[in-house]
């Protein structure tokens, strides 16, 4: 069982986090929670810069992706040994758009949707994890294209 969950409040532009007690699994909201966005939009001005649709942690849990689909490009938070978040840096031109975010079962790597070409979902954009700082790398011949239909969602095998 980890021992935070996190939530992408999207539209509100902030992300939640609560400590799982580990023989209950019952939630307890972290202090400071919820983290509002860090690059400059506050809550109410729509549209805001970031708006968070989905979340990932890397491997090691010391850092938390979140997908800003409005902006194309993911949001780094390095998460303190209290589950408490603090903002890293946006990763610009990434081509992340809305929907999930999910890691190898390793936590190494980090997938989402692409926007190639301006339709959502139209690729599967990969990224090597750099444990020490957060910082992404796209994997070698990042996008992968999709080749059917209109995906919704992701999910990597163990």
């Amino acid at each position: 069982m980890g021992k935070y969950l996190y939530t992408a409040n999207a539209f509100n532009d902030s992300i939640s986090g609560y400590a799982v007690e580990k023989t209950t699994g019952t939630l307890t909201q972290i202090a400071g929670s919820p983290w509002p966005d860090e690059g400059g939009c506050a809550p109410t001005c729509p549209p805001c810069a970031f708006n968070p649709e989905s979340l990932a942690v890397d491997g090691t849990g010391r850092f938390l992706y979140g997908v800003n689909g409005d902006m194309e490009e993911l949001a780094i938070y390095s998460i303190h040994s209290s589950g408490a978040l603090n903002f890293v840096k946006y990763t610009p031109n990434t081509s992340a758009c809305s929907g999930p975010i999910r890691t190898d079962i390793t936590g190494n790597y980090i997938y989402a949707f692409g926007c190639g070409g301006g339709g959502t979902g139209s690729a599967i954009v990969a990224f090597a994890i750099n444990h020490s700082t957060g910082d992404l790398s796209p994997l070698p011949s990042s996008p992968y294209p999709v080749i059917q239909g209109f995906p919704m969602d992701l999910a990597v095998t163990p």
